[in-house]
């Protein structure tokens, strides 16, 4: 874990300084900085005995001999880019490093899109959870989830057109993306706060009273769904609605978001699409508590603003109390990294010890 942990405490520093300001060179340069970090962890990365990993390496080198007529079966849009890829090389390491540029791209166009103040402690939460979860695992998904992260600027602009296309990109790597489509007309509702609250435990008591993945198994087109059949068998897993540490967690935002909700509104000009799609995110992880595999799946697209909104809570404090508060967040970040390093990153085949392709 110590390269991790490494990485962390540069992110945390760079965090703690911008309270202090940065000359907007040097914010630029250091942004640039930790994108290149990122991008080199993650796409020199060499987990051989990792799934996802070694079926992504299987596939790229199969494409290099046979191109779109290889054996393994993935979202067009993937088939495609790994096609596009090996014409100009077919150097495995070359084309992860690819795959990192466009997922932490993502990811940081919308980190400075969307909380350009505190890009560095968006940065920070991004890396201990998201950037761990998708960049150095699931790829597909986690590109497809950045493509979302950006559609929200459609959203917002009401251009239906274009989000439609957005999203469509997105399915094309990853088809659990098209959860996303509900996030325009939920914004468009424009729900005053009081409404989202209600929504909020309206979803938490069918969560605790009559999850729905029971009643998703009744139904009899289940079975004639390929991959909707294949996670059925996890249906009744229940992770519960308190007893999840990530609906708990997104409780707690949400609901801070939603009691300064005005406040910040104010302040922050993208604040209602942001807390809009992490409010879907925290009611589909309650409602869909016994079918884990489809909550916590779907769930990742709406919470992609999850690393915006967080900074935003800065907002609220002036200059000195920013410090504590920041600490807080570096401290709940920190553990959040320590849980994944004892439960994801150990316990996951192939995730742990970190080991550089280049060196084999």
């Amino acid at each position: 874990m110590a390269p991790y942990y490494i990485l962390f405490i540069l992110l945390l520093l760079l965090a703690f300084l911008e309270l202090s300001g940065y000359k907007h060179n040097s914010k630029i340069f250091l942004f640039g900085l930790c994108y290149i970090m990122l991008v080199i962890f993650a796409g020199f990365r060499y987990f051989p005995d990792q799934g996802d990993y070694s079926e992504y390496y299987r596939a790229f080198e199969d494409v290099t001999k046979v191109g779109l007529e290889s054996q393994f079966e993935f979202e067009p849009g993937y088939m495609i880019l790994m096609w596009i890829i090996s014409w100009f090389t077919n150097d495995v390491a070359s084309f992860f490093v690819i795959l990192a540029m466009i997922g932490v791209g993502l990811n940081f166009v919308g980190i400075k899109r969307y909380i350009p103040k505190y890009v560095f402690l968006a940065i920070m939460c991004y890396f201990v959870h998201t950037y761990i979860m998708r960049e150095m695992g699931a790829v597909r998904a986690g590109v497809a989830a950045g493509i979302c992260f950006l559609s929200l600027k459609y959203v917002e602009e009401c251009r239906l057109g274009r989000f439609i296309l957005g999203v469509i990109c997105a399915v094309c790597f990853h088809l659990s993306a098209i959860v996303f489509f509900l996030v325009y007309p939920i914004y468009q509702l424009n729900w005053r706060v009081r409404t989202m609250w209600f929504i909020l435990f309206l979803c938490m008591a069918i969560g605790l009273i009559m999850p729905l993945g029971r009643v998703l198994s009744t139904m009899p087109f289940v079975n004639d769904i390929s991959r909707l059949s294949g996670y059925a068998k996890d249906i009744n897993v229940a992770l519960g609605v308190f007893s999840n540490p990530t609906t708990l967690k997104q409780l707690v935002f949400i609901s801070g978001g939603l009691l300064f909700y005005d406040r910040l509104s104010r302040k922050i000009p993208h604040y209602r699409v942001l807390i809009t799609s992490y409010l879907l995110s925290v009611c589909w992880l309650m409602i869909w508590n016994d079918f884990p595999i489809f909550s916590g799946r779907f769930a990742m697209y709406f919470s992609v603003t999850e690393i915006a909104l967080i900074p935003c809570f800065l907002y609220l404090f002036n200059r000195y109390s920013k410090y504590v508060i920041i600490s807080v967040f570096i401290l709940f970040s920190f553990v959040v990294l320590y849980l994944n390093g004892i439960t994801y990153l150990t316990k996951e085949a192939g995730y742990f010890p970190y080991k550089m392709i280049v060196l084999y």
